[in-house]
């Protein structure tokens, strides 16, 4: 019997040095090829819909041939040590990111996820949000989801002084996306000034003589209407 348990003990000893150093061979050999993500998700259930996220309270790092990131996430999964109440703080503009790996930033630090820059650019005041919008007979959906989305596109660039552009095909995104890169390198800077006793102006509209020419804007960055 002790051979016996001895024999066993010899076996499971053996595959288990075995299996190390073939797990030591292959990332060694192929850590440039392979991708190894590790297992921090879960599902996430709100209704009648399910979503994949990392768990959450998690803390770990994650590794891949362009380098390593550490994710952390706090009781609702989300990838910030900050906690967020369901209930919103009056006068806190809220944005949810919805996507893939590249919306939860798996190549990228904490605070550099397109999320978390986002939001210092809207902290700092003067953002102005600019859409290009594919329409499509499969996008008239009028449930809730749909409908909330549509009220943002409508209302974001006009309350920022943005814009948005419609499109049917997905081959006019190039265009309609350099006529917005023109639009972001050929703003102006308007000062106006009035006497301060007189009652601070509800909007400013500025006209142009040229037909033809649409002007959209906002306070400048940092600063506010006064």
């Amino acid at each position: 019997m002790r051979r016996f348990l001895a024999s066993a003990a010899l076996t499971v000893t053996s595959t288990l040095i075995a299996l190390a150093a073939g797990e030591a061979v292959v990332r060694a050999l192929y850590k440039d090829q392979t991708v190894m993500f590790p297992r921090y998700h879960t599902d996430y259930r709100y209704g009648p819909y399910s979503l994949r996220g990392i768990r959450p309270n998690a803390e770990f790092r994650h590794s891949s041939v362009d380098g390593t990131w550490t994710f952390v996430t706090n009781s609702r999964g989300f990838r910030d040590r900050r906690e967020f109440g369901y209930d919103k703080p009056a006068g806190t503009l809220r944005v949810l990111s919805l996507g893939d790996s590249h919306t939860q930033g798996y190549e990228v630090r904490q605070e550099a996820t397109f999320s978390a820059v986002l939001e210092r650019s809207l902290a700092r005041g003067g953002a102005q949000m600019h859409a290009v919008i594919l329409n499509t007979p499969a996008g008239s959906s009028l449930d809730d989801a749909a409908r909330n989305r549509a009220h943002v596109f409508d209302m974001g660039p006009k309350t920022s002084g943005g814009t948005r552009t419609d499109i049917l095909t997905s081959q006019a995104f190039e265009g309609r996306l350099q006529e917005l890169a023109a639009i972001l390198k050929s703003q102006h800077r308007v000062v106006y000034g009035r006497p301060q006793t007189l009652i601070p102006p509800e909007k400013i509209e500025v006209s142009a003589a040229k037909p033809g020419i649409v002007a959209a804007g906002g306070p400048a960055r940092g600063q506010a209407l006064r």
